[in-house]
């Protein structure tokens, strides 16, 4: 008799718990504001580039809350991912500047294209569950829903990225809290 362990699934199974935590969700909500105020105020573009630092203070927070909960573990990244990334990166580049040059009006569309896409990359790493379902809904429509109610292209997207971000930002806030309730400190 054999016991066989799927080690694919034992990893995506140890994503999920590190991931209950809502860390990742807050600090993709607070990202997403971030850019929607720098797509607001000309004058603030340059903070959009700053979002990219949330992952110090993110790390920072499992490490004085998930980790001496759960434990600590690294995951590897899977073959090809850094390449993919780089591929998919680069098309989501092409794809928003032709709008961009030839109907900007629908950026906000092909902005939640984008977002929605890298959502699900970045959930299907642990398994994409019904909430990131709608999540990936909600960009998508908010994007639809954004340019047809405004006029500008940077307002809309800036309204639809703040609806978005401020959404993962209390879903993230409330897994947290129910994190912390739910995981006692380890003892050393």
């Amino acid at each position: 008799m054999s016991n066989s362990i799927d080690l694919e699934q034992v990893e995506r199974d140890a994503r999920q718990t590190v991931n209950q935590d809502g860390v990742l969700y807050f600090f993709m909500g607070l990202l997403l504001v971030t850019v929607g105020v720098s797509f607001l105020i000309p004058y603030l573009s340059w903070i959009g580039i700053l979002g990219i630092l949330f992952v110090f203070p993110a790390e920072w927070v499992r490490r004085r809350v998930t980790y001496p909960r759960i434990g600590y573990a690294k995951f590897q990244t899977p073959p090809g991912f850094g390449r993919g990334i780089g591929i998919f990166a680069a098309l989501a580049v092409v794809v928003l500047l032709i709008v961009a040059f030839t109907v900007p009006r629908l950026m906000p569309v092909a902005i939640g294209g984008v977002f929605g896409l890298s959502f699900y990359f970045g959930a299907s790493m642990s398994g994409v569950q019904w909430r990131d379902w709608v999540v990936i809904g909600l960009i998508l429509v908010s994007g639809m829903g954004t340019a047809v109610l405004f006029e500008d292209w940077h307002t809309a997207t800036a309204v639809q990225l703040s609806f978005i971000g401020i959404i993962l930002i209390v879903l993230g806030l409330v897994d947290l809290i129910r994190f912390v309730r739910e995981h006692p400190v380890l003892e050393k």
